[in-house]
């Protein structure tokens, strides 16, 4: 393969053994980073053109939040050694800290609410008297801002984009999303309003809800969509150091297996595989040292399988059931599920 052939040139210019194990190793490498470089690559391109709007999205820890950010680096070209949050986070105050740019990044949730994002007459309270008073919400703050430094990128990640009720929280936005640049009258604010082109918008979203079926349609029209799938191959990278390789190897296929299980199984079609962060949370229940360091070289036992099928797989899978966990054929099909990730290969 064409990872092969760039393993064996950089062994060679290593001057290191060109032996099976090395190629592998070096190949899967070279595979899961330049993965992730098309991922990032593609969200770039797509944020970049249109409504510079795009939602990442897919089943839960697949890593859309850490992409968003991996994108914000990308587009802001941010250096390894740099301080990313202190630099480039606009909430940190300080507008003259960069040349390049700046992000912003907020989770919604049911209770957030248009006074939130963009702002209004918010109630205060003075002692026992109650005052009203006019405050800015952060995504006016942001695009004001942009406005005011058109040579620098502003990016914008919703977390959890849909958790919120996004007609009300977006109000008027839905038409300056599509028209940049154009003003729009606020209500209670003297000054109109734009989103200039310099503000890219990043939203994440979980599809565990169906989320992206019930998404508004007048919104879906105005971002990009980019799907994130389960990279079950990060489990091998992350763990390799601290459990033993057979282990870890049985480990891995578990998680390939209960996925291909949900999908079929369970009948909820691939969509609602488990990501990989899920998978990595075995580590919770690993035996550390006296300094909380994870010990070398562990074998994963049923101890910390059950621990994190109780705590984290059965609550997603119940939460992707939803209703259905009353029905005695989807326990039945649960437990077997259960039974066949906790057993001794």
């Amino acid at each position: 393969s064409k990872f092969t052939n760039i393993s064996n040139k950089i062994l060679e210019v290593l001057e290191v053994e060109k032996n099976h194990e090395n190629l592998e190793n070096l190949s899967k490498l070279i595979s899961k980073v330049c993965i992730e470089e098309t991922d990032i690559k593609n969200i770039s391109d797509l944020l970049t053109t249109g409504n510079k709007a795009v939602i990442i999205w897919g089943p839960p820890g697949t890593g859309k939040t850490y992409e968003s950010e991996e994108v914000v680096k990308e587009l802001l070209e941010v250096k390894e050694d740099e301080n990313f949050e202190e630099k480039y986070l606009f909430s940190k105050g300080d507008m003259n800290r960069n040349e390049k740019g700046y992000y912003e990044i907020v989770q919604f949730h049911p209770n957030y609410t248009y006074q939130d994002f963009i702002g209004g007459i918010s109630p205060k309270l003075r002692g026992n008297n109650v005052s009203y008073e006019l405050k800015e919400g952060i995504f006016k703050k942001f695009c004001d801002t942009a406005n005011k430094n058109k040579n620098k990128k502003f990016i914008f990640i919703i977390d959890e984009i849909n958790r919120a009720e996004l007609s009300a929280v977006f109000g008027e936005l839905l038409y300056v999303l599509e028209y940049r640049e154009k003003p729009i009258n606020l209500p209670h604010f003297k000054s109109p309003f734009t989103i200039p082109s310099n503000v890219y918008i990043i939203g994440t979203m979980n599809n565990v809800d169906k989320s992206l079926v019930t998404f508004d349609l007048a919104l879906r029209r105005r971002f990009g969509f980019f799907k994130l799938m389960p990279k079950l191959e990060v489990i091998k990278d992350v763990l390799s150091e601290v459990i033993d390789e057979e282990s870890l190897s049985k480990y891995y296929d578990k998680c390939e297996k209960l996925n291909k299980d949900i999908d079929i199984k369970l009948d909820l079609g691939e969509n609602y595989q488990i990501g990989q962060a899920y998978f990595l949370k075995i580590s919770d229940f690993l035996e550390k040292n006296e300094n909380e360091e994870i010990i070398k070289n562990q074998n994963i036992t049923s101890f910390e399988l059950e621990k994190l099928w109780i705590y984290n797989l059965e609550p997603l899978l119940e939460e992707y059931l939803g209703m259905s966990i009353e029905d005695n054929e989807v326990m039945n099909k649960l437990e077997s599920l259960k039974k066949e990730f906790l057993k001794d290969n």
